[in-house]
């Protein structure tokens, strides 16, 4: 099946094209979601997903099929499995930016091309495309809030990083929200190679631009973070509405099956 969104981020197209294309930022704006290994433009990753009382983990690995900065289009693809082999998940994912007509906000434009098996294809197209886009409105919020942020959340997300690697290092001088500008470009520090610590996800360097020693320090570090990473499953009776629907229905469904085992029972003892 294929979905269509569109939503509108307050921030320059440079800057949302940035931040978009940064997973540390974009997954764990994602309900349920976590990234769990990067290598380039390969990525794994889980997504957790609670249908009423049924949990299930969505392992599985994607990667960047182009990105073309002049035409600010990205495409992915995606596929997972449950890890109980309770269904399964495959997507292509096209995200085109272009200004808004407000110059300060860009307009994102996503088409999906999704194909889902076991449980969660019960839902038929419609359910879907009414919970993504619900999941797409929380995805939103969230990276609104780090737009918004700015510097203030990616030293937050530094801090959280240094502090789950136990390094102990000294915070990154003339970043951003210190106001300093005497510190190399990426955020490095010399003798502390991790340009994962840069204050801004444009100030992050890619594995693929470090040399060997770089890139192996980055990984590490990475690593950690990955393995500490805990989300919770995103509720999907509860996004449609559907869980508060069920709790107020259910007490009478009660009463009318309740209701016809009496009734059931009652006229096979007068039959007898």
């Amino acid at each position: 099946m294929e979905l269509e969104h569109e939503f509108t981020v307050a921030a320059p197209v440079e800057r949302a094209w940035e931040v978009l294309l940064d997973l540390d930022t974009v997954v764990p704006c994602m309900p349920g979601a976590a990234l769990t290994g990067q290598d380039g433009d390969n990525f794994d990753g889980t997504v957790k997903v609670k249908l009423g009382p049924v949990s299930m983990t969505f392992a599985g690995k994607g990667r960047f099929v182009e990105r073309d900065e002049a035409n600010r289009t990205v495409v992915v693809e995606a596929a997972g499995r449950d890890s109980r082999g309770g269904g399964t998940a495959k997507a292509t994912v096209r995200a085109t930016l272009t200004p808004s007509a407000d110059p300060s906000s860009t307009d994102v434009h996503v088409v999906t091309d999704l194909a889902v098996t076991g449980r969660i294809a019960q839902f038929g197209r419609g359910m879907i495309a009414d919970v993504s886009g619900r999941l797409l409105g929380q995805f939103t919020d969230c990276l609104q809030g780090k737009l918004a942020g700015g510097a203030t959340v990616s030293a937050s997300q530094t801090a959280t990083s240094a502090g789950a690697g136990a390094s102990g290092a000294a915070p990154v001088a003339g970043s951003s929200a210190s106001g300093g500008g005497g510190a190399p470009p990426n955020g490095r520090v010399e003798g502390r190679p991790e340009a994962f610590h840069g204050t801004t996800p444009a100030e992050r360097a890619f594995p693929g631009q470090l040399d060997s020693e770089e890139q192996q320090a980055f990984m590490e570090e990475r690593q950690v973070t990955f393995t500490e990473t805990e989300v919770e499953p995103v509720d999907l009776l509860a996004v449609t509405g559907l869980d508060t629907a069920v709790r107020r229905v259910l007490p009478y469904a009660l009463a009318v099956i309740a209701g016809i085992t009496i009734g059931a029972i009652i006229w096979r003892r007068a039959k007898g």
